[in-house]
């Protein structure tokens, strides 16, 4: 731990003849001895300990020799056991001790105080008393460029005085402090040696007319995108794979659109060693969002829905470094592992930088049968959609997963956990199931062949192709379920599908908050709460799941 004295008063009674000589060496043992020996002694008791004591008076009264070799460590000892003792003993009045959390804490308590005028008041606050008349704006910067900045804005988001301290700091001091804030790049993080693959990907971008918005420079490209090994540069194939996956980052992060034609033939003047169709096919098939990068996105998004303070401070700074700052130490307070992340840091500029907070926030919307997304993982399994494509059904797919919805909870189409089942966000009319005869036998035959390609026990029966469905969905769920697999369909709706919640769409992703149930643990054992990737007829959407709703 560290530590400060900021006055030791000394008096000495003495002994004897040589009453000068002795208080002569005492005040040397004071100077040179004492400090060491009293850290050393006070780390024994609180190692490292991150809180913050703050005494206003602590004393100690004993007896030494001041001509004894260990007079030093004897009265060290003797002011150890007093700190310690008044740490233990305090009444927690404030009166002769203040604690805080932490280094950061303290700075930040200290700020917060100070641009309201009321620190130089406080006695525990005297560290910093060469701070006291400067102006606020000197002195945030001051403290904050002197020591790492973000877990002190985090401590001044925790006690909801950030917006206030950032606010006493000019355009030209937050520049600086934006500045210093910018997480140092790695080692792992060096680019150089693949640059002019990444001058490639941003060619082909531009020419290609990709951008989603404003085009990114190469310098911003390689800032963002993290480096990956050398490739063979022998290998056409190889170059090429580095620059798909460059733009399929960009495409993940939103940057690009998808391409929605063949690459410009002109391409191969620029780079004959370009393999155009190996270009093609890898940015047009698959591409979904970043998955770091879309949980830091969606944590911002949270945040903001949930903290109004911080929106509208975020919404009144617009796109720029203060929203950053701001965002990014809200993070921190929230996510503490967060603080020094690059990618972090790149994610919230983006964000912060493009408006893209500007949106209001989107709802959740209620369902007492929330639990019924908990079988997308199945429908997923038993590759429904490949299923109606073979049977020629495939402009059918929401008309049947909305059809298969009902059938297992008995909600009407626009339920909000039904219509998310069917991949449909609103309430607009859709076309209802109107199969004939004929396609319901070929629906039937692709079925049974797929439940039989997964292993699973063979279906009963069913006329109605429908509940085949249903059931043939249910069943392909339940298998992994240990001793419950083989559990009645009123069973298994009962205690795992018909259980209420609520849905949040966003733009990359299905919230699904669930309230709890007894058999929980078993969804858990079977990874059934674990976040489900990519879904197709949710628009490439990852859907999470939260068992906590309540």
């Amino acid at each position: 731990m560290d530590g400060s004295i900021a006055e030791l008063s000394c008096e000495y009674l003495t002994r004897g003849v040589a009453a000068t000589a002795a208080a002569g060496r005492l005040d040397t043992v004071a100077r040179l001895e004492l400090p060491a020996l009293l850290g050393t002694m006070l780390d024994a008791v609180y190692g490292d300990a991150e809180t913050v004591w703050v005494l206003r008076d602590v004393r100690a009264e004993f007896a030494l020799r001041a001509d004894s070799p260990d007079a030093a460590r004897h009265w060290a000892a003797a002011l150890a056991t007093a700190v310690v003792t008044a740490v233990a003993e305090d009444p927690g009045d404030g009166v002769n001790l203040v604690q805080f959390d932490d280094e950061a804490d303290y700075v930040a308590r200290y700020l917060a105080d100070h641009v309201r005028g009321e620190a130089a008041r406080h006695w525990y606050f005297r560290a910093f008393e060469p701070w006291h008349e400067r102006p606020s704006g000197e002195a945030v910067l001051g403290l904050l460029l002197d020591r790492p900045m973000m877990p002190v804005l985090a401590a001044l988001c925790r006690h909801e005085r950030l917006l206030e301290v950032l606010n006493a700091v000019s355009d030209d001091e937050l520049a600086e402090l934006v500045a210093r804030a910018t997480v140092v790049p790695s080692a792992g993080d060096d680019v150089s040696g693949l640059w002019p693959l990444i001058v490639a990907a941003v060619h082909v971008a531009d020419t290609w007319s990709l951008w989603a918005a404003d085009p990114m420079s190469t310098v911003d490209v390689a800032r963002v995108w993290r480096s990956r090994p050398v490739p063979d540069w022998r290998s056409p194939a190889a170059l090429t794979v580095v620059v798909v996956d460059i733009l399929r980052y960009l495409t993940g992060r939103g940057e690009l659109l998808r391409p929605s034609g063949p690459p410009p033939a002109e391409l191969r003047a620029h780079f004959d060693w370009l393999d155009l169709p190996l270009l093609a096919s890898g940015l047009t098939v698959g591409i979904v969002a970043n998955g770091r990068e879309r949980v830091i996105s969606d944590a911002v998004q949270e945040m903001l829905a949930g903290t109004q303070w911080l929106r509208a401070a975020v919404l009144t700074a617009g796109p720029g470094p203060r929203a950053a700052l701001l965002v990014r130490a809200a993070l921190a307070a929230e996510r503490p592992e967060w603080t020094d992340d690059r990618l972090v840091e790149s994610v919230v500029a983006r964000l912060t930088g493009t408006g893209a907070l500007d949106r209001e926030p989107v709802e959740f919307e209620e369902s007492p049968c929330a639990g019924l997304l908990l079988l997308l993982r199945a429908v997923a399994d038993l590759r429904l959609p490949a299923v109606l494509a073979r049977a020629g059904q495939s402009d059918a797919l929401p008309a049947a997963l909305l059809a298969v919805a009902s059938w297992l909870t008995g909600a009407s189409p626009d339920d909000p956990a039904v219509r998310a089942f069917a991949g449909l966000r609103t309430t607009a009319p859709h076309e209802e199931l109107a199969w004939t005869a004929v396609e319901c036998d070929a629906v039937r035959a692709e079925l049974v062949a797929a439940v039989q390609a997964q292993r699973m026990d063979e279906l009963d029966p069913c006329e109605d192709v429908v509940e085949l469905m249903a059931v043939a969905v249910l069943r392909a769920w339940a298998r992994w379920l240990g001793r419950f697999a083989a559990s009645s369909t009123g069973y298994l709706l009962a205690n795992f599908v018909q259980r209420p919640g609520r849905i949040r769409w966003t733009d990359r992703e299905i919230t699904v908050e669930l309230v709890p149930r007894p058999l929980d643990v078993v969804v858990t054992m079977a990874g059934y709460d674990r976040p489900l990737e990519a879904v197709s007829w949710l628009g490439g959407r990852t859907v999470t799941y939260r068992m906590d709703f309540s």
